[in-house]
């Protein structure tokens, strides 16, 4: 299982607030991140609790029906919100951006995701995204 995360910053009319992205468009979304759930382990003398560090040592398949904690580490990014602007965070099995132009960002072609998926949030399924609040 591949997963992609992608957060965005959402002004006070519900749309998308463009940034840049791979150092070479404006378009972007807030903050990306991705992870093969068979290289979920972690190194928890480095790990953080701001910054999962995976040891990719082995693969730890996922057997059928088996539900297993994941750390996705969205890569680190800064931004100021007023009054009525937000965040949306998407969840997807693929690549969550897809830029109009492949030559300039590579995307994930290769992924090993085969079958139905599920995301357990919730009641017994701890979720959550972890960021600083700056007060100004």
């Amino acid at each position: 299982m591949d997963l992609f995360v992608q957060l965005d910053k959402l002004d006070k009319d519900g749309n998308i607030t463009p940034f840049v992205a791979f150092s070479m468009i404006d378009d972007g979304p807030l903050g990306l991140g991705w992870l093969r759930v068979s290289h979920r382990e972690l190194d928890l003398k480095k790990t953080t609790i701001d910054r999962p560090y995976h040891t990719h040592a082995r693969r730890l398949l996922l057997r059928p029906r088996e539900i297993v904690p994941v750390d996705i580490e969205i890569l680190p990014t800064s931004t100021l919100f007023h009054p009525g602007e937000t965040l949306q965070l998407r969840i997807q099995g693929n690549d969550s951006f897809r830029h109009k132009t492949p030559d300039v960002v590579q995307f994930h072609e290769r992924t090993v995701n085969k079958g139905r998926h599920f995301v357990y949030s919730g009641n017994n399924f701890e979720s959550y995204l972890v960021f600083p609040i700056i007060e100004s």
